[in-house]
């Protein structure tokens, strides 16, 4: 077993990520007035840090770590040491990235809603 520790600064939930994030909550709400619900929702003090944990195909670690307007990913050799952090654009969360040798292959969504395929090369190896 392998503990992996990294300074992180805690990002602010903002009020549009949480009017966002309780949408769906507030519209059942109105919907449904009599529905009894147990406490209400509270907004947390921040996001959480990380947003996914996966394995490329030569089994490095990549961890995604919440970061404000981007994605970013953090990779680790197999013995959990550091290699390299990676800042990318916004992708579609509904769909995971994929990891081989020094590509990076995720989903992103355009304007109009529709997914595309970005395909990344990273310039130093794992």
């Amino acid at each position: 077993m392998r503990v992996i520790e990294r300074a992180y600064t805690h990002l602010p939930v903002t009020s549009v990520q949480w009017l966002t994030a309780t949408e769906d909550y507030r519209d059942f709400r109105k919907q449904v007035p009599g529905a009894k619900c147990n406490g209400d929702m509270t907004r947390p003090p921040h996001r959480a840090a990380l947003q996914g944990i996966y394995f490329d195909q030569e089994g490095h670690l990549v961890v995604e770590v919440t970061a404000d307007g981007a994605v970013r990913y953090d990779f680790y050799d197999k013995e959990g040491r550091a290699r390299q952090t990676v800042h990318l654009p916004q992708r579609d969360a509904s769909v995971a990235p994929y990891f081989r040798g020094d590509r990076i292959v995720q989903v992103a969504r355009d304007s109009l809603d529709i997914q595309y395929v970005q395909i990344f090369e990273t310039r130093t190896g794992r």
